[in-house]
């Protein structure tokens, strides 16, 4: 029975564990490319008995289970890359808002200020004059 579990893990760790889960895996894919190879071999040297078909409809059963295991592995893995990606998407977009933010708040800083529609030149101009005297 397979269970599912979790843990965690640094977010720059994950692409060093999945690569550590992929190199797990190469012993089943090395033990299919044999079964396979020795299957291949007995239909090849075989006779149609009895005997050596049911042997190969054994290899053939088992090949297939190393074929699932090996492509169940590759769903966990996969499943973990697109939450990493996620994430480092997420983490870009979140910069680049940041970024975006503080560039419209230094212009907005820097801009002047608009006269306001039905105030007339002069009180502003006197407001502004005021303004600067203050800051001065």
């Amino acid at each position: 029975m397979k269970v599912k579990i979790s843990y965690s893990l640094e977010l720059d760790k994950v692409p060093s564990k999945v690569r550590e889960l992929m190199q797990e895996g190469d012993s089943l894919i090395s033990h299919l490319c044999d079964d396979y190879a020795t299957t291949l071999e007995m239909l090849r040297n075989s006779g149609v008995d009895v005997a050596s078909t049911a042997a190969c409809i054994s290899r053939i059963n088992k090949i297939r289970l190393l074929l699932s295991n090996i492509d169940l592995r590759l769903q966990e893995q996969n499943y973990i890359l697109e939450g990493y990606l996620g994430v480092l998407e997420s983490k870009e977009k979140l910069k680049k808002e940041e970024s975006e933010a503080i560039e419209s708040f230094h212009a907005q800083q820097n801009k002047k200020p608009e006269k306001p529609k039905g105030v007339p030149s002069d009180f502003m101009q006197k407001v502004m004059e005021q303004s600067n005297a203050d800051e001065g």
